[in-house]
């Protein structure tokens, strides 16, 4: 008898020392491999312990294999469901035709009259010869024994040769089936629900041929390509939005579909661009790295081109409003009066260097440059732009509080970090920031980034040159000549254009 070694899947023959690997084929993908029900592969070794380390790549290669095999079976599935369920309304009208045709009155008829007897056998004939063609023995006996039942038992009333006509229809189901089921290497239970969407086309709906292992796939692809896991994420999260959508509805993907669903989203413009965006993301990946995908829509538009988007009305979207200065000083001193030392000096740093909250808080001794023991300017070196990536000399009213935060700090940054998935260190400052610009009657619009606002706006009103604000605040100007050729704005002139701004400000401790 065959000795076996419980969890690891190794196993010896009788009479032999050497130790296989078997692993049993999941029953829904041994058509797609070969009709096979195990896997079985020396390890070439008598000593257990070197078999299961052999048995490992071996095993990994198997799993493989079934994953990719159940990931083709999912991309091919809703093409044999709608096969069949268009198959099935096809049989059903012709049930309804062969009804209407035996039942329609006629002048006169004779008791052995039987419409359409000739093309009846004809098209029986035509199905025989085709499954001879085909190497289909077994069906094509079937076909020969309904013709020499139609013969010898010649339906002589309507209604037997309705009862015939529905043989042949029922012979005609299976013969469909069959062909489905070899062409797509369909499982047992697959072929019942095959049989299932034939007799009753109305449970059938389109599932969606965005896969769940399609997107896992993308979603490393992703890795790759954008480094923030907070846009990688959301990328993944509207596709997959969108792919369950589409089950749910029982639409294919298309342009109309598309269009539906962004309107079942959002009817933002800003919501909606960036499902768009996502989705031109995932079409461009699946169509070059899909195969079935690609033969599938390869010759198709993508859907997420050519979509017209709001452009008035609220629906257009609405941009975050700058604060005033004396709004900024407002909130400062708000903080200051509340004892959010910590939120007062926030709001500080972001006034005085326009920077975004999430560059604040990767603020540490590493990114200031120093002068003997004077800090004179941050480093920015994580943004979400290379023009984000700069150097912003320190106004002299904020380097004080540089200069004590960073003596003060325990972990060398300005501002103590708390948890958040995607390292955004300030985000619970973020809310905090929120809840008290909204107990001071700010709208939505006003933000912490609405700071940033006000340090480039005063910047602007006070004169400084155009080209030198986008260097302190990491945007691109849109011009080749500036972004491209041009080292930028200088040290010295991002410093002129920072001293412009100015705030009442009474710092705390």
């Amino acid at each position: 008898m065959a000795k076996k070694s419980k969890g690891d899947y190794l196993s010896q023959k009788d009479g032999e020392s050497t130790w296989y690997v078997k692993l049993t084929i999941p029953e829904d993908v041994r058509a797609a491999l070969g009709n096979r029900t195990r896997f079985s592969r020396t390890t070439r070794t008598t000593d257990r312990s070197q078999a299961r380390v052999a048995s490992y790549p071996i095993l990994a290669e198997w799993k493989a294999m079934i994953a990719e095999a159940r990931s083709s079976k999912k991309l091919v599935a809703d093409e044999w469901r709608e096969l069949q369920a268009d198959e099935g309304k096809t049989l059903i009208q012709k049930r309804v035709d062969a009804a209407q045709r035996f039942y329609t009155p006629r002048p006169e008829p004779k008791e052995t009259e039987q419409p359409d007897t000739g093309e009846f056998l004809v098209d029986l004939y035509y199905v025989y010869e085709d499954l001879i063609t085909q190497g289909r023995l077994d069906l094509a006996q079937q076909i020969k024994d309904l013709i020499t039942e139609f013969i010898e038992n010649r339906p002589r009333t309507q209604g037997e040769g309705i009862d015939l006509h529905n043989k042949y229809l029922q012979f005609i189901e299976e013969v469909g089936i069959a062909a489905t089921a070899e062409e797509y290497s369909l499982s047992e239970t697959e072929v019942e629900e095959a049989r299932q969407i034939t007799r009753r086309p109305d449970i059938y709906k389109p599932r969606s041929p965005i896969s769940k292992a399609m997107i896992a796939q993308w979603s490393q692809h992703l890795g790759t390509q954008v480094e923030k896991q907070k846009t990688r994420d959301s990328h993944v999260s509207r596709v997959q939005r969108l792919s369950d959508w589409l089950s749910a509805e029982g639409v294919e993907l298309t342009f109309d579909t598309v269009h539906t669903f962004l309107g079942s989203v959002s009817s933002t413009r800003k919501t909606r661009s960036n499902y768009l965006w996502s989705g031109r993301s995932f079409w461009e990946w699946a169509i070059k790295y899909s195969p079935p995908f690609r033969e599938q829509f390869g010759a198709s538009p993508s859907p997420f081109e050519g979509h017209k988007l709001p452009r008035t009305g609220k629906d257009a979207g609405e941009s975050y409003t700058p604060f005033t200065v004396e709004e900024v000083e407002n909130l400062h001193k708000a903080a200051v009066e509340k004892g959010d030392t910590d939120l007062a000096n926030l709001i500080a740093v972001g006034a005085y260097t326009g920077c975004r909250i999430e560059e604040v808080g990767r603020i540490s001794k590493d990114n200031v440059v120093f002068s003997g023991n004077t800090p004179t300017s941050i480093k920015i070196e994580d943004a979400k732009t290379k023009a984000g990536i700069r150097e912003i000399p320190l106004h002299s009213e904020i380097v004080p509080l540089l200069k004590r935060l960073l003596s003060c700090s325990t972990d060398g940054f300005l501002f103590k970090g708390g948890n958040n998935k995607y390292q955004n260190r300030l985000d619970y400052m973020s809310k905090r920031f929120g809840r008290l610009k909204t107990a001071l009657g700010y709208s939505r619009l006003h933000v912490y980034h609405s700071i940033r606002k006000t340090a480039v706006t005063q910047m602007q009103h006070k004169g400084a040159p155009a080209l030198v604000i986008p260097a302190i605040v990491g945007h691109e100007t849109g011009l080749i000549t500036f972004d491209v050729y041009s080292a930028g704005a200088s040290l010295e002139q991002k410093r002129e254009a920072i001293e412009l701004l100015h705030y009442n400000f009474t710092h705390p401790g």
